[in-house]
């Protein structure tokens, strides 16, 4: 397995991108290296003196209604039908949490009620809508849960608002802090994923009592929505992944959100406001009406009518937002005739928040700021070429039309034996469990995969990713997570690095040439050494287990023939006459699962040939499956353990060809037949 997944994590490509700097949240890029970024979300793990595990819906409520406390644990692969309840109380002191099972999956709590029976709950408003979680007091963790709520695909505005989990902050009695929502799947709510709001509500900055205390944007992380995924919450007019409001502040950091009305959102009332950082915003979208909703929301409060009701535009809009180092995606135009005159917006604000709102460092495919960002004070204004000030609106180190959704990689970031995919987006890494599941957030980083190395160099069963500065030191980001580690130094820059076990000690070993030197650091030893010479650069070899000795051999085209130096050290021996006469293009995997790795060419056509072992004489690995699309070589595609068995599967997103064919934002898997067409292989849409 140690070798499969560093074979697999050096080799394999990736698709091309580019780079911003992700410094503080506040102001314009600048160099920073990989490491701890502020505001990145940093993983909180309460203690658990008390656990209790339950798996029934009756069995849950009965001990989140009790004065438990500690953590309360749903059994993983549970699907708990929550319908017929509401106003569940999360109370102070416990932890929600789900137990994750296979790829990352977690046990489901859902609803299907639309208006719930007076006769089991009464309740006057029963069929306005209600949440199904309410949280009022402190220190509560809600992670690890499926949270589905009742739409099934429905987006008439007919439906009630119904919310997933309701937070109500209480700033005059400090209640509502230590707040913690992460790593849950939410979809289908109609009203909000998350709701945040506060006792002290007012519409307007005058009507806020003076004896009210008031929170601030440095009171955001008391309630934190971190590395959640938020997916078709999709009500027309309603369909929230997260709203803020009401008087209260949050921090919304490392989620990835697709589908939804709007991904964050806010009622603009006074002292409201967000942070959002770090998030992956896809471009999964619909319309409502004619016009396509934008993914960040800020509403004003103006009241046109005299009725002490808003219209969403116009006047205050809240006090202070944030959106920084996000990647966004989803520039749909709309209004088209001959030429389109609208572009979905990333963001727009209605109003003028008190203490202003940034929008900076993010990674948009919006064309230019005027396409991304819309200010608008009333309905039908255009959005168009706004007075900043007008809005208290500032923008600094964006990058503008730029998708990096092909930015990826592979390794086994959770450590479960399946290879997994990573993007790097420009402002962080996500990674796919087995390139099937969702995107969870890794680190926060502008680095991309051209820059990184990917493999597993402490040994530990999770893929690290390593990084070289411009004076030569070598480090590595454990599993993808923690700060820069050191390690080495090395002259060569990390395109030039090769990884494997050359003394078959299990151990992680890195490879490099100069000068007609070959180098190895050795793992047990932590140093390098000199283990052979010779004049080939290390862009003429291949690297993989060919003969019956342990250790990583190196592959090359000399005399006329296929050779390797087992382990590195040894002499060039014969591997087999000249199948072909380079290995331009060329793959290493097991592709037939005996062990032995194989090497492999594409020769057109959807035509794949290798050689087993690389001894062995080409043969056809894959004849095609009579499919018009045509896919990256197979060099560029990504190649991996995928089913964690002992046969390398293929891995891409799907190239369309006709609209009857699968969405091209997923990704797709061939299995390893002569003749297999590529199936759909992710849960979700990847970009």
């Amino acid at each position: 397995m140690l070798k499969r997944l560093l074979l697999v994590a050096g080799a394999v490509l990736i698709f091309a991108a580019a780079v911003i700097s992700a410094p503080e949240a506040t102001s314009p890029r600048r160099e920073i290296g990989i490491g701890r970024l502020p505001g990145e979300p940093e993983r909180i793990v309460r203690r658990c003196d008390n656990e209790h595990r339950v798996q029934t819906s009756d069995h849950l409520e009965q001990v989140l209604r009790s004065n438990f406390v500690g953590c309360v644990i749903v059994a993983k692969d549970k699907f708990l039908n929550m319908t017929g309840r509401s106003e569940i109380p999360i109370r102070g002191g416990v932890t929600l949490m789900g137990e994750r099972g296979e790829l990352g999956s977690r046990p489901s709590l859902f609803t299907d009620a639309k208006c719930l029976d007076p006769s089991v709950q009464p309740r006057s408003d029963a069929c306005k809508g209600y949440s199904l979680f309410v949280i009022t007091e402190n220190n509560i963790s809600v992670t690890g849960l499926h949270l589905r709520g009742p739409a099934k695909g429905s987006r008439s505005s007919q439906q009630p608002y119904i919310d997933g989990i309701t937070i109500t902050a209480d700033p005059n009695m400090k209640l509502g802090r230590g707040i913690y929502i992460a790593e849950n799947e939410f979809d289908e709510w109609t009203g909000s994923a998350v709701g945040i709001g506060s006792t002290n509500k007012a519409r307007t900055p005058e009507q806020y009592q003076a004896e009210w205390t008031a929170l601030t944007k440095d009171d955001a992380g008391l309630i934190r929505v971190d590395r959640n995924f938020f997916h078709h919450n999709a009500r027309d007019g309603g369909g929230y992944g997260v709203t803020v409001g009401s008087g209260a502040f949050a921090a919304i950091t490392g989620n990835v959100f697709d589908f939804n009305r709007h991904a964050v959102a806010s009622d603009g009332f006074a002292k409201s406001g967000y942070i959002a950082r770090f998030n992956y915003v896809l471009q999964g979208g619909f319309m409502q009406d004619s016009f396509y909703n934008q993914h960040f929301d800020v509403h004003g409060t103006n009241d046109t009518n005299g009725d002490n009701k808003s219209t969403g535009y116009g006047g205050t809009a809240g006090d202070y937002y944030e959106i920084a180092y996000n990647t966004i995606r989803g520039a749909q135009e709309y209004a088209c005739v001959i030429i389109c005159l609208k572009t979905r917006p990333a963001l727009m604000l209605r109003g003028k928040p008190t203490s202003g709102m940034r929008f900076d460092a993010n990674v948009v495919v919006h064309g230019d700021l005027d396409a991304a960002v819309s200010l608008k004070m009333e309905k039908n204004d255009t959005g168009w070429g706004e007075d900043h000030g007008a809005f208290s609106f500032s923008a600094a180190g964006n990058q503008f039309g730029t998708d990096r959704s092909d930015d990826l990689a592979t390794g086994d970031f959770d450590g479960d034996g399946r290879t997994d995919v990573l993007v790097a987006t420009g402002t962080a890494w996500f990674f796919s469990p087995g390139g099937q599941g969702a995107w969870e957030f890794l680190h926060a980083s502008d680095k991309l995969t051209r820059e990184l190395g990917f493999a597993d160099i402490d040994n530990d069963g999770f893929t690290d990713v390593l990084y070289r500065d411009g004076a030569g030191n070598l480090g590595f980001v454990k599993s993808g997570r923690v700060p820069l580690q050191p390690l080495t130094t090395t002259p060569e820059p990390l395109a030039n690095l090769r990884f494997g076990d050359f003394d078959g000690d299990d151990l992680t070993d890195i490879f490099y040439t100069r000068n007609g030197r070959w180098w190895v650091w050795y793992g047990r030893l932590k140093e390098w050494q000199s283990t052979q010479s010779s004049g080939y650069a290390v862009s003429d070899f291949l690297f993989g287990e060919f003969d019956a000795q342990k250790g990583t051999d190196v592959a090359v085209i000399t005399g006329g023939k296929w050779q390797i130096s087992s382990g590195a050290t040894g002499s060039w021996t014969e591997l087999n006459s000249l199948q072909r006469s380079n290995f331009r293009g060329g793959v290493v995997a097991d592709f037939d699962g005996d062990g032995r790795s194989d090497i492999a060419f594409d020769d057109g056509s959807q035509m794949w040939s290798y050689s087993p072992g690389g001894a062995g004489a080409l043969r056809a690995l894959r004849e095609g499956d009579g499919q018009s699309a045509a896919y990256p070589e197979l060099s560029r595609l990504l190649v991996g353990y995928f089913d964690g068995d002992r046969r390398a599967k293929v891995v891409s997103y799907y190239v369309p060809s006709s609209e009857s064919m699968p969405a091209p934002n997923h990704f797709m898997i061939w299995r390893g037949g002569l003749r297999d067409r590529f199936e759909k292989r992710s849960w979700h849409a990847m970009r």
